[in-house]
């Protein structure tokens, strides 16, 4: 479902419903009252309230983040789960992203480096992709760009080709 087509919050009520009737167990189905109603009210939000990402300190360190990954080879920006992502060729290397209210920088690091960098309180292992070598720096305060160059330029190392890492050289 495409959500900013005008959609209303009853009909997207009603295709939940049936989806969830599609899978669930057939005693749970049974306990189902009917199609809730959803007040169609609608708050006044910003944009920055919809899309945290839309902050004036988030797009300045999104700025500074594509100038860094703009030097690499063969990288382009793109959305990840709603997030802003940049990629080597394929492969995501970088993310942009707010995590419990925290402005977060991920990056792949490897599971080898994630102990050693969580011994302090400014970086964390994400849930999802941590287990494979990814790790969040807190970006939300001061940020030392000369580390954030180093990790970004670390985990595209990782994910990129053969002939990426030619041009780099």
């Amino acid at each position: 479902m495409k959500l900013n087509t005008g959609l209303g919050w009853d009909s997207i009520a009603l295709r939940v419903g049936e989806a969830y009737e599609k899978v669930a167990p057939s005693e749970l189905t049974r306990a189902i009252a009917g199609t809730i109603t959803i007040p169609t009210e609608v708050a006044d939000l910003s944009a920055e309230e919809i899309d945290p990402l839309m902050q004036p300190r988030a797009q300045k360190v999104l700025k500074q983040l594509a100038e860094i990954c703009a030097e690499l080879p063969e990288t382009s920006v793109a959305r990840q789960f709603g997030n802003p992502v940049f990629k080597a060729g394929k492969k995501s290397f970088v993310c942009i992203h707010r995590y419990d209210q925290r402005l977060c920088l991920q990056v792949w690091v490897g599971i080898d480096q994630q102990g050693f960098l969580t011994m302090g309180d400014r970086y964390t292992i994400p849930p999802y992709v941590g287990h494979n070598g990814w790790i969040d720096l807190g970006i939300e305060e001061e940020i030392n760009w000369q580390e954030v160059r180093e990790l970004v330029l670390n985990s595209y190392r990782h994910f990129a080709l053969k002939r990426m890492l030619k041009q780099l050289a």
